[in-house]
């Protein structure tokens, strides 16, 4: 796909999106947050073999789908509290995600690129990936908001398929809080980098799509990111009132083996709900297509 194509260039906003379905709300206790929601497994299966490519890490393979800390967080029952008042609050928000990604695929002979990355690319090929998510919040505050994106594919290993490496990292957030702008880059181990618009990055490879950079306009907000090394990502976004857009970037690895790569995107969020709960809401998830390009 090249830069100019219809999606626009990378780091811009993307021109389409669609709106997720709220699925299920439920009510957290004063104090709780994303990480308190209830579980829901799925039936993901853990690989059983390790992947010591990158720099003997290996993945991690979660052996079920948990919103937040997983198993052991604590059920936060659906109580009195949540009326038909807070349930209307609820829906206020709209969440959207771009139905499609801009992806682009690191060259085989790509210049620079590190030793140990170019002794995997018989195996493996590597694409650069930005994701759109925006919330329309209308009247409504949103303080918390949890962004979850799963990797499948063709394969019936899932680690076949994984994120490399992600943007933005958790320190990325007090770059941006001191910018407010952020330009990346893929830097010769094929990772992300960040610093505040306008400065020179080191290290980094021209992949040929230009600089690379984006705008929140947000005042304040605090990201906890997870997922490097895994095809289970999740970004949670909180200290901040208002969530507008959002363009994730992962770096993707496949095995040369795997023919289709899509990725599963959705969304929690929070509302404070007066002395005593808050709210949560759960949507659907939007199905995005990576691979083939």
């Amino acid at each position: 796909m090249p830069p100019d194509s219809g999606l626009g260039k990378f780091g811009e906003r993307f021109p389409v999106y669609s709106a997720l379905d709220v699925t299920e709300f439920g009510t957290l206790g004063r104090g709780q947050n994303i990480s308190d929601i209830p579980t829901r497994a799925a039936s993901y299966s853990p690989a059983p073999e390790a992947d010591a490519s990158r720099a003997g890490e290996s993945i991690a393979r979660p052996t079920s789908y948990t919103w937040g800390s997983g198993a052991d967080a604590s059920p936060a029952p659906v109580t009195a509290d949540f009326s038909d008042d807070l349930k209307n609050d609820l829906k206020k928000p709209r969440i959207e995600t771009a139905p499609a990604a801009r992806v682009w695929q690191i060259a085989a002979d790509q210049p620079d690129l590190a030793t140990a990355i170019k002794a995997t690319l018989s195996t493996y090929d590597y694409y650069m990936v930005e994701l759109g998510l925006n919330v329309l919040a209308g009247e409504a505050k949103i303080p918390e908001l949890e962004f979850h994106i799963d990797l499948v594919s063709d394969s019936e290993d899932r680690t076949d398929a994984v994120a490399y490496d992600l943007m933005p990292k958790d320190e990325t957030k007090e770059v941006i809080k001191v910018s407010g702008q952020i330009s990346i880059g893929l830097s010769k181990l094929l990772t992300f980098v960040g610093g505040p618009l306008g400065q020179a990055l080191a290290d980094v490879i021209d992949i040929g799509l230009g600089p690379i950079s984006f705008s929140w306009d947000w005042k304040k907000y605090t990201i906890d990111a997870s997922g490097p090394l895994n095809y289970d990502m999740r970004w949670r976004l909180y200290g901040t009132d208002v969530v507008q857009d959002f363009n994730p970037f992962i770096l993707l690895r496949k095995r040369k083996t795997v023919g289709k790569v899509s990725a599963l995107l959705s969304a929690a969020y929070k509302l404070e709900a007066g002395l005593l709960n808050a709210g949560y809401a759960k949507t659907a998830q939007s199905t995005v297509r990576l691979v083939p390009i």
